[in-house]
């Protein structure tokens, strides 16, 4: 018999942080909340991931969730305005 197990995982994307980090336009609050030395290692592989398939930051995070994971993942997105939702599945502006 096979377990199931139900995981929730809160990624640092959450209110764009990666796509934000890359830009520098990071509120205070968002830096004392999310920046860290695990969320800049984390951008940095996104970051490295992004420039090789040319995806957006987004998309790129989005991708390393549920390719990397080992798991079956069903990412639940909260775009705040269509750009990040662009963003996030990878349609340029």
């Amino acid at each position: 018999m096979q377990a199931r197990h139900c995981i929730i995982l809160r990624q640092g994307q959450e209110f764009g942080f990666f796509e934000k980090y890359d830009e520098g336009t990071l509120s205070e609050k968002a830096k004392d909340r999310y920046l860290n030395e695990a969320s800049i290692e984390m951008y940095k592989k996104i970051k490295e991931s992004a420039e090789k398939s040319g995806d957006t930051i987004s998309h790129a995070a989005l991708k390393m969730l549920v390719e990397s994971s080992g798991f079956e993942v069903f990412p639940i997105i909260g775009p705040s305005n269509v750009c990040q939702l662009k963003a996030t599945f990878g349609i340029k502006a």
